[in-house]
């Protein structure tokens, strides 16, 4: 219904995304004020709270092993910490603040670090407490969070400088794409689009990435700098047919959100498949008798084709 179940104000500003407890208990948010906020997710009821060195600008994310909440600070320091116990179970310096959140693959049991220093670092638990298995070196700072490619087993890690890595579970490079402009967000990965990495740049340049070799697959311009991840609708899949209505093409919508407030939606093909379209729509659109008219280029034929979207289709 869009009403206001609860609110609670903090002690400083939060620059990054809520987590949620694996029981789903429990919200847990990270604050410019150094302290990671456990919060009742029913009635926002402060269960505890936990306080670093220094401003927290990484989200929060679970284990899926154990449960445990994992979180970066910028006072170099990894925490993990139990949320039934309300203790920190595990700390440990990396020497760089830790801006991306944790990224868990449940399937090998790694869980993957990345630092303002450039370093992405994978650990596992061996007893009770983690392990560092490897630490792979890259020329710049990372603060997108790295992505886990779960079929191939790649953490695909975006770089300042415009590099997109694809780091195997050893710590080994797979491949690498340069982009032509500064990344400040990780990839999106989803089941919804197989074999496709989405990466946003700063240059305005949307890539998809070869997600086994890293070729790319096709780039869109959207004319406004992109500091977030792309998202992409997993819960509508839409076809479009041909001119010949014989063939049907099923596609996704990816929402891309630009610096200078504008929403832009891109059609994106699965498979080989490398058409897209693109509807730029203001942040304050949808008003309840407007609706999006997109206009979309198939590449097989180049003959434009347009289509009206209902704002009730789930972007």
């Amino acid at each position: 219904s869009g009403s206001l179940i609860w609110e609670r104000v903090l002690g400083g500003r939060v620059e990054s995304s809520a987590g949620i407890t694996l029981d789903l208990t429990q919200v847990v948010v990270g604050c410019y004020d150094g302290y990671l906020y456990f919060f009742d997710c029913e009635n926002g009821a402060l269960r505890w709270k936990f306080q670093t060195n220094a401003e927290i600008k990484c989200q929060p994310t679970p284990n899926m092993q154990k449960g445990l909440i994992w979180c970066g600070s910028h006072d170099h320091k990894l925490y993990i910490l139990d949320a039934v116990d309300r203790s920190c179970v595990w700390e440990h310096d990396f020497k760089a603040s830790i801006f991306a959140a944790p990224a868990h693959d449940s399937i090998r049991g790694l869980t993957y670090i990345a630092t303002t220093g450039g370093a992405v670092i994978a650990l596992t638990f061996e007893s009770d407490s983690p392990k560092i298995c490897w630490t792979y070196q890259c020329s710049a700072p990372v603060f997108g969070t790295p992505m886990i490619d779960a079929d191939l087993g790649y953490a695909i890690c975006t770089v300042v400088n415009g590099f997109v890595l694809a780091l195997t579970s050893t710590g080994l490079l797979s491949w690498q794409y340069k982009t032509l402009g500064p990344i400040f967000a990780g990839a999106c990965i989803s089941p919804a689009l197989p074999s496709q990495v989405l990466v946003c740049c700063r240059d305005g340049w949307v890539y998809s990435l070869n997600s086994s070799d890293g070729i790319c697959l096709w780039k869109h311009q959207v004319g406004e700098p992109i500091t977030s991840a792309a998202y992409v609708d997993e819960g509508v899949d839409l076809t479009v047919q041909e001119n010949n209505g014989c063939v049907v093409h099923s596609f996704r919508l990816v929402c891309v959100c630009g610096s200078l407030g504008q929403l832009h939606v891109l059609k994106v093909y699965g498979g080989s498949r490398t058409s897209f379209a693109n509807i730029q729509i203001g942040v304050h659109a949808f008003p309840e008798e407007q609706k999006a008219v997109e206009k979309v280029d198939l590449k097989e034929n180049s003959v434009p084709q347009t289509h009206e979207i209902d704002k009730n289709m789930g972007f």
